[in-house]
């Protein structure tokens, strides 16, 4: 039992799936769900485009949610600029995302890549890229 409780463990946070990079050039259009423009958002409280509340938690569920609810309205979004999250990915290194010491999100939107996937990312202070879809980070 002790051992396979080790190897359980050992899958669980190595994984065995990879993670496929985000390559800036697949990266078609992106759409502006939430972007605080004031600095930091210390408080976590999100108030979107239709005046709906989302409030932060550490493993960003509110978040993915609201992303995952509000995908049916992504053409009435704002478009962002492309080159803005180009140059936060690039020759950046990627890990899992643990939250343990973390700030809200300043912004976070929708990818939509050349394949025509659907990306969900965010973005702390200091422009450290979360993908959300795949919970990896990139710094």
């Amino acid at each position: 039992m002790k051992y396979l409780l080790s190897i359980l463990f050992i899958i669980q946070f190595f994984g065995c799936k990879n993670y496929q990079h985000l390559s800036k050039n697949d990266i078609k259009h992106v759409y502006i769900l939430y972007q605080y423009r004031k600095g930091v958002n210390y408080v976590g409280k999100y108030e979107l485009y239709d005046n709906s509340i989302i409030y932060w938690d550490k493993q960003n569920k509110q978040i993915k949610k609201a992303l995952a609810s509000h995908v049916r309205h992504i053409e009435k979004l704002e478009k962002g600029d492309v080159m803005d999250i180009k140059n936060i990915i690039i020759n950046k290194k990627t890990n899992r995302y643990r939250p343990i010491k973390v700030t809200p999100l300043k912004e976070f939107d929708y990818l939509k890549m050349g394949d025509g996937r659907l990306v969900y990312y965010g973005i702390m202070s200091d422009d450290i890229f979360i993908d959300l879809s795949e919970n990896q980070v990139y710094h």
